[in-house]
This record gives C-alpha cells, sequence and structure tokens, in this order.
C-alpha cells in the first residue's frame, strides 16, 4: 500500500502582504535576465515545428513525466500539445520515450520563465494554457519563487486567451486569483474538484490520499498575433 501524500503545510494563513508591493515593483521595472541557452535552442526547434500551420496550440507548462500532455493529446486531437518542464530526468520518465508518441505532442525540456518570455516577445498565440500542481513554495518566506509573484507574471497571464490552474493548496489559487484580477482586471473562476479524472500522478496521489483540490480558470479576448511563425 503506498503511502498517503501529506497536505501542503506552511506558516502562512492568508494571503501574502508582499504582493501588492512586488506587482507595483514589477509594473515599474524591467526583467532583463538572461535566456538559458537550451530553452533558446528549444524554443527555436519548437517554432521551426510548427512555422507552417495554424493549428492551435495547448501549452502544459511544467509536465513532469508528461501525463498530463498525453492527456490533452488524447482530448484536443486538432492542437498542438507543448509539453515543458525543467528536468530532463522526469521528461525521460515518459511513458512514449521508447515508442511512437501523439503526432501532435511535443516534450521539451525549458526554464519556464524564459520559454514564457520567448513565446510573448515573438508573438506565438496560445490558445489553452494549463498549469496542474505547480510547487507551491509554501513557506512565507519563499513567496517570490510562487509563479504569480514572480517579474513574469504579466506575461504569464498574457499568453493564452483560455488559462487553467490546478493546486492543492488553497492559498496559493486565491493569491494567483488576486494576481489575476491585478493584472487582467477580471474575475477568474475557482471551483473545488472532487470526483474527476485524474490529468497527473500528483492528482492521482492526492485523489487517493484526500486531498482538497481546486481550479481556477478563466478567458479572455487576445488582441491579433503572428501565426506561428
Amino acid at each position: 500500500m503506498k503511502p498517503k501524500s501529506r497536505l501542503v503545510q506552511s506558516n502562512q494563513d492568508s494571503l501574502h502582504s508582499d504582493l501588492v508591493p512586488l506587482w507595483k515593483k514589477y509594473k515599474e521595472t524591467q526583467f532583463c535576465k538572461t535566456y538559458a541557452a537550451h530553452t533558446r535552442i528549444a524554443f527555436e526547434s519548437i517554432r521551426e515545428k510548427i512555422s507552417n500551420t495554424s493549428q492551435p496550440i495547448i501549452l502544459d507548462s511544467g509536465c513532469g513525466v508528461g501525463h498530463s500532455s498525453i492527456w490533452l493529446a488524447e482530448h484536443y486531437p486538432e492542437h498542438w500539445i507543448i509539453g515543458v518542464d525543467k528536468s530532463e530526468s522526469r521528461l525521460k520518465k515518459n511513458p512514449y520515450v521508447f515508442k511512437d508518441s501523439p503526432s501532435n505532442l511535443f516534450l521539451i525540456r525549458a526554464e519556464l520563465i524564459d520559454f514564457w518570455r520567448l513565446l510573448r516577445e515573438n508573438n506565438i498565440g496560445i490558445d489553452r494554457h494549463y498549469i496542474f500542481y505547480p510547487n507551491p513554495w509554501p513557506k512565507k518566506k519563499d513567496v517570490k519563487k510562487r509563479f504569480h509573484a514572480h517579474p513574469v507574471i504579466s506575461d504569464l497571464l498574457h499568453l493564452s486567451s483560455y488559462f487553467l490552474l490546478r493546486s492543492n493548496w488553497h492559498i496559493y489559487v486565491l493569491e494567483f486569483a488576486q494576481a489575476v484580477e491585478y493584472w487582467l482586471g477580471i474575475e477568474p473562476e475557482i471551483k473545488a474538484l472532487e470526483a474527476i479524472e485524474p490529468v497527473t500522478l500528483f492528482e492521482q496521489k492526492y485523489l487517493a490520499s484526500g486531498h482538497p483540490l481546486y481550479e481556477l480558470s478563466f478567458s479572455m479576448p487576445l488582441p491579433p498575433r503572428s501565426q506561428h511563425k
């Protein structure tokens, strides 16, 4: 019998007070981190593969071993599915490594922070964007490591016309909702998940352990963008 997963433990019991000051700072400054070389190479390889088609793109950020990307490829066969993870060892555990993968699926190793910036900088339109169970960095002092408290939060939120996030830490979801309202001026939908088909191995483990699961989503129109060139 597999051991149950522990609930998220944190010394923070409400929304972090530093979020709005951080976002105000990000609006007044420019994030100029140099792109990681392997991420730029991965981005160029993907852009080359999709350059001659108008097929819509789904981005699976932090895909881990790729179970969620496979699920998306099977449920959205008319889309390109791009699964991105920073860990080469995790990606090598994908069940399709040693056999043919879905023809609409690409799994790449890249730094998400850089990959998101490259997508936006190059005007690559994303139809749907998914982030399943990101590392919540639950310690209060680690708030700036959370995606919604990072300088690239504006790039992240402006990438796609539809966005979905799942987490097993309610505070993380509420903070992300605050970011959506601050940067986009819209109120995302938040709902509790119960009897669902698990999309990732983490989700499967959390469901088996009785964790409360939460989903945040929003849609918004995006300005016209170039197709995938």
